[in-house]
């Protein structure tokens, strides 16, 4: 088992005596950070892990409707209780082993926004882009990156049609903007299974689908594992 500040981390048992820690980093984060790791026979230590500065480039973005970039008050509790709910969602913890990290594409198209972009919307400074936008025609079929349980559905301010699915040891991938939603809360699902259809619901200048892997309630970068073998 591994652990950072309490928080469960996803261990991975790809063969016997082999065991790999995945450790979700803060976006922003800059100081080291500190992971205890214990063994099956009880044994405890730790493993400090320290963090290089990597420069993202800035993205400009126009949107034509005002209030997607600056809420009115009673979008602003719209948004704090959907945070709430994704945050809820982030923190499900289900133990079940996981032999291999294995992220496969959601559907096959370019991805045109990549992960850490610094976002500017009308010239004001937003947060940086916590996923990777691929660009897909409207209706496209979009599939789970992995077998899991879908956690929360939900039509939110931000990002449209969202689904949550829970891959077990605090592993979640979220897709945003859908035009249609075809599965159900609790819904086991597959690599075979529809999760629903490229849209551009929510604060979207057009049909895409914004695709977001997060790891101990840490939103991470997709990329470094499709890249994994390369």
């Amino acid at each position: 088992k591994a652990f950072i500040q309490n928080k469960p981390l996803l261990v991975t048992h790809p063969a016997p005596h082999e065991w790999k820690v995945l450790v979700g980093i803060p976006l922003d984060q800059t100081e080291p950070m500190q992971v205890t790791l214990n063994n099956v026979n009880g044994v405890s230590k730790k493993q400090t892990i320290f963090i290089k500065p990597k420069a993202y480039p800035v993205q400009r973005i126009h949107i034509k409707d005002k209030k997607k970039v600056t809420p009115p008050k009673e979008d602003l509790i719209r948004i704090e209780k959907e945070d709430t709910l994704l945050r809820k969602a982030f923190k499900t913890w289900r133990p079940v082993e996981i032999k291999e990290f294995k992220l496969h594409y959601p559907l096959k198209a370019p991805i045109s926004s990549a992960f850490g972009l610094k976002r500017v919307v009308h010239g004001i400074p937003k947060s940086p882009h916590k996923g990777v936008d691929f660009a897909a025609p409207q209706g496209a079929a979009i599939k789970p990156v992995a077998a899991g349980i879908v956690t929360l559905i939900g039509d939110f301010f931000y990002t449209g049609n969202t689904v949550v699915v829970d891959h077990g040891q605090g592993w979640h991938s979220i897709y945003c903007h859908l035009e249609k939603v075809s599965v159900r809360a609790n819904q086991e699902v597959s690599l075979r299974t529809v999760i629903g259809l490229v849209g551009k619901t929510g604060r979207a200048t057009g049909p895409h689908l914004h695709f977001g892997l997060n790891l101990n309630e840490e939103r991470v970068d997709p990329e470094l594992f499709w890249n994994l073998e390369s």
